[in-house]
């Protein structure tokens, strides 16, 4: 999935690898196994993510980051 300018100027390398799985419907925990973070470093990137997007909870947050996809254009 990628995103528009916008979001990918806002989020860090870490914070991209975490939203990946995020969208996914993944725990904190699953994230955590995925990339080799520990669930509190997960847990920290989430929430600078609220505050950068102004979300208040992963469901919020994966709605907002949705409204930023680019969209595949069919030929």
């Amino acid at each position: 999935m990628e995103f528009d300018d916008y979001v990918s100027n806002l989020l860090t390398e870490n914070e991209m690898k975490v939203v990946k799985w995020l969208i996914q419907g993944l725990t904190n925990r699953e994230i955590a196994g995925r990339i080799f973070f520990s669930p509190q470093a997960v847990k920290a990137y989430l929430a600078n993510m609220y505050k950068k997007f102004g979300a208040v909870n992963r469901t919020n947050l994966v709605y907002i980051l949705s409204q930023h996809v680019i969209k595949d254009e069919k030929i």
